[in-house]
């Protein structure tokens, strides 16, 4: 008897493993400092707990599919009409689903390397075929080089800004630059997970740049990181056309977006004085990171997300490994060129003092100056 599905584009794919530690008991593990995640270090402000609580109460029914309440909301703060908007379970699965809705076998789409890998996987599975080019020597996806891997067979351009591992930015140049240079039919995929903090940091308004680009986009965000959100799986996407966010709603499952979830996501997106205060704490906490593993030998890369990666003077493998047995978790990784790098997501102050001392603490162990 076989033991796989006989489908190559399945087959072809990493094996799976969970991005998350485990939790025996169903609760988070105490003590534990989870800075490989990108995720928020606190809860959600108490007007959204309060939200979500009271919506536990009606979990015997399902959501509103068509997100109503959060999508009214979205349309008056973005200006922009509401059916244009689409919503899933967190950006990932929109990301899935641009795949799925632009690429064939055979197609190909423009990426830049590293980044966040969901997208890859919605190409590999519809049967395409992944170009991938270097982001810049700052983490910045190289636009002008995304332009020129352009072929007659590339359907999509994914870029990712502020980009995931890196941290880069797009100026409001290059996003210029893209929305007319990538050719009309082409969609154009601008992954904005990180969109609140780059904003934070003075980032451009890309939104507005790319509403004047006389051809295919669309833009993806999400709840799960400035919202402090990850648990509940809230993501949204504004498109180019009604027609293009038709496409979306058309092949989103039934009901992928929970009932307390959609509560909470209103309440949270309203309370504008409690997210200002995570932005800001999270470029306080940042920047300690940064300056901190600069003094240590690392070579960090600017970052405008809730998150730095740094080239490592040691092996960052073995380095996360040591972190881990104290309880600090990070996350490491490589890709050419760039050699050995940790990406740590930002915490709280005590993270971070933890953190850069658990590093100086290995290091001197093994006697690296």
């Amino acid at each position: 008897m076989p033991h796989t599905i006989p489908k190559d584009t399945i087959n072809r794919l990493p094996g799976y493993t969970s991005p998350s530690p485990p939790e025996p008991d169903g609760r988070l593990i105490a003590g534990q400092r989870r800075m490989n995640l990108n995720e928020a270090p606190v809860p959600p402000s108490p007007k959204t707990l309060a939200a979500m609580t009271a919506a536990l109460t009606e979990v015997n029914k399902y959501p509103d599919h068509g997100c109503t309440a959060l999508a009214t909301l979205l349309a008056e703060r973005l200006a922009v009409p509401e059916d244009r908007l689409f919503f899933g379970g967190g950006s990932g699965e929109l990301l899935l689903a641009s795949a799925m809705l632009a690429v064939d076998g055979g197609d190909e789409a423009i990426v830049p390397v590293p980044t966040f890998p969901t997208f890859g996987k919605g190409v590999h599975l519809v049967g395409g075929t992944i170009i991938g080019v270097p982001v810049d020597d700052a983490g910045v996806n190289d636009v002008r080089a995304m332009v020129a891997a352009i072929t007659p067979r590339t359907q999509i351009v994914y870029v990712c800004t502020p980009n995931n591992p890196t941290g880069g930015m797009l100026s409001a140049d290059d996003m210029a630059y893209l929305c007319g240079a990538v050719p009309a039919n082409v969609l154009l995929l601008i992954d904005e997970a990180y969109h609140e903090f780059g904003a934070h940091d003075g980032g451009p308004d890309y939104l507005g740049i790319v509403a004047g680009r006389k051809g295919l986009w669309a833009v993806t965000r999400t709840f799960s990181k400035a919202y402090s959100l990850a648990g509940m799986r809230v993501g949204y996407g504004i498109a180019s056309s009604p027609e293009l966010a038709e496409g979306y709603w058309k092949i989103r499952g039934t009901f992928t977006v929970n009932r307390v979830a959609l509560a909470g996501a209103v309440v949270a997106y309203e309370d504008i004085e409690y997210r200002e205060a995570l932005l800001a704490e999270n470029a306080r906490q940042r920047d300690s990171i940064s300056r901190g593993l600069a003094a240590m030998g690392f070579k960090p890369y600017p970052s405008s997300a809730n998150f730095v990666t740094a080239r490592s003077p040691v092996d960052a493998t073995a380095l996360a490994s040591w972190l881990a047995e104290t309880d600090i978790l990070v996350q490491p990784m490589s890709w050419p060129g760039s050699g050995s790098c940790l990406r740590i997501s930002v915490g709280s102050k005590d993270d971070t003092t933890a953190l850069l001392a658990g590093i100086a603490g290995y290091l001197k162990a093994n006697r690296v100056k």
